[in-house]
């Protein structure tokens, strides 16, 4: 059983802050949270680094082998005036429909990405999206998943066909993102 938890980059030292179910917070290092949890420092979507990026926190979702972002709409990812562009919207749907497809283990890239767009979302409202891989076809994954504002409105709904990656490229880019630290003195 993995425990919930409540996932923001911290800068360079890789740890994170974790929230139980009774609300209290307490320091994780990132590499003893699930990968599927883990963040990568100047990503555009969940890296604490990128100041023009989304910035978005991730944690287990509410129901089993769900994945759930949350991030608030903020000011420089407008589209229209006071509206987020939905190109923002349609990356951080993707990006945890990918990390519901990471819960099972694969490492893989975006095929194809169909959003349908229900309804604007305001600058400053705060977003939760909810994704679950559906179906394993071997070297493809699909995975489903919808976007909510905190009264429930559903604003996006997406699903992802997802490419597994080879091991041996899957092994390059994780050490790429998450290099392990030299333990020499």
């Amino acid at each position: 059983m993995i425990a919930r938890a409540i996932v923001r980059a911290q800068g360079p030292r890789r740890s994170s802050q974790a929230m139980g179910s009774g609300g209290y917070t307490r320091d994780v290092s990132e590499h003893d949270l699930p990968e599927a949890l883990r963040t990568y420092s100047p990503c555009f979507v969940c890296g604490a680094d990128n100041r023009a990026g989304v910035q978005a926190r991730f944690a287990l979702g509410p129901g089993p082998d769900e994945v759930r972002a949350e991030f608030v709409a903020a000011p420089h990812h407008r589209g229209y005036p006071d509206r987020l562009h939905g190109g923002v919207l349609a990356s951080v749907l993707d990006e945890t429909l990918g990390r519901a497809v990471a819960l099972h283990g694969h490492w893989t890239f975006t095929a194809r990405l169909e959003v349908r767009f229900r309804q604007p979302v305001p600058l400053g409202a705060r977003v939760e999206v909810v994704a679950r891989q559906v179906r394993d076809r071997g070297r493809f994954v699909q995975a489903e998943g919808e976007a909510r504002l905190a009264d429930g409105r559903v604003v996006a709904e997406a699903t992802g066909l997802f490419h597994k990656l080879p091991p041996q490229e899957e092994a390059q880019l994780r050490a790429a993102v998450w290099p392990v630290p030299d333990s020499a003195p």
